[in-house]
Formats: C-alpha cells, structure tokens, sequence
C-alpha cells in the first residue's frame, strides 16, 4: 500500500512537470513514466488515461495546500495565495495544474474542479472573515471569491509570459493589497501582513510544523 502511495506521487509529479513542460497535447503517458521512472503499464494502471492523470494532477494541487489557521481569516486567504505563488517557482504539481486550467487544446477536460475547488476555498474563508466583523458591511463574498480566483489565475499567467512565474510573488501582493483594501475594514487591513515574501514565510513555517524545529545552535 504504501509503495503505491509512493508510485502515486511520483507519477503525479513527473506529470506535473511534464505538462508545464510540453503542454497537454504534447505530454505522453510514454514520457511521464520515463520521468517518474516508473513502468508505462504501472501509470496506466494507476491513471487509464492522459485525461485522468491531468485532472488528477489538478486536484492534487488543490490538496498540496494545507497551511497554519490564522487568527484573521483574511490573512489567511492572502497566506493561501502567496504559499501558491511562491509554491509556482519550483513545485511541479502547481506549475502543471496551472498550465493545464489555461491550456487552450485541454478545453475538453473538466477543469470546472480546479475554479471550483479554488472558489469554495475562499468562500469559506470570507464568510469565516465576515462571522469574525473582518469585511466591510456591503462586500458581496461570493462575488469577491470569483474576482480572488479570476484574478489570481491572470495574474499567474501574465507572470509566466512575462517572466516564468519569477515575479509572481510580487504580482499577487499587489493584488490582494488593492482588493482586500477595498473589502476588509480598516483596522483589519491595518494588521495585515501583505508581503511579497509571505509566502516564503508560510512555506516555511509549514515545514518547521511537519518535521518539528530545527534543533538550537
């Protein structure tokens, strides 16, 4: 059980990074195996199809995303995109998934999950900021949720036209610094922490919670 835990991930990386490699069109079952060093027969029988291993890829990022609550739920959700963003430079996963949602040739595919997943998140998270007086009185929470997400995924886009993801941090700092501006009380914003390296922070704090702190010097 756990080697097939193990062969899992190895193939959903491999693929990962095959499709933000090559694209969905050009990605083959044949040259993810090869990355994941796994035997073709193995995927197929793990994934059937390039379509599964696709939309599998996509919902394994939605699941990468598991950070430390916050006392602000509006920190949180900033926390959430920048752990992403910053996430986009190097995880495989993240960078498949997200060039996958946007590919023109893979409109077939059901990629409604990823908006969809994506969406309920930050819902959740506004209507948990509004229960604790975070947002101003008028904010519509499922019509933000849509222009956080819409707005994420261009953002992430133009970043990787522009400059292979590289300035994405920067990117969505500026963002969700103009938009939370406008929906979340004064005093809230005051105490929100909108860096571009929050992300870095979140990643790392992560780490630290899942393998315990590094011993004192």
């Amino acid at each position: 059980m756990e080697q097939h835990h193990s062969d899992q991930q190895a193939i959903l990386r491999a693929a990962g990074a095959v499709f933000d490699e090559l694209g969905y069109d050009r990605a083959t079952m044949y040259e993810i195996a090869v990355r994941a060093g796994i035997g073709e027969r193995v995927v197929r029988f793990l994934f059937p199809s390039k379509e599964d291993l696709a939309l599998a890829v996509i919902r394994a990022q939605i699941a990468l995303v598991d950070i430390e609550p916050q006392e602000l739920k509006l920190q949180e959700l900033y926390d959430i995109a920048q752990f992403v963003a910053h996430q986009m430079a190097f995880d495989p996963i993240m960078r498949g998934a997200a060039r996958i949602v946007v590919e023109q040739s893979a409109q077939h595919l059901d990629r409604t999950q990823s908006m969809h997943g994506w969406t309920t998140i930050t819902e959740d998270l506004l209507t948990l900021a509004r229960e604790h007086g975070e947002l101003q009185s008028r904010v519509d929470i499922t019509k933000s949720a849509e222009i956080f997400v819409e707005s994420f995924v261009g953002a992430q886009t133009v970043s990787q036209a522009f400059a292979g993801r590289r300035d994405l941090c920067r990117r969505i700092s500026t963002l969700f610094s103009n938009i939370l501006e406008s929906i979340a009380t004064p005093a809230t914003y005051e105490r929100l922490d909108l860096s571009p390296g929050r992300g870095e922070v979140v990643t790392r704090e992560l780490r630290i919670g899942q393998h315990g702190a590094p011993p004192a010097r």
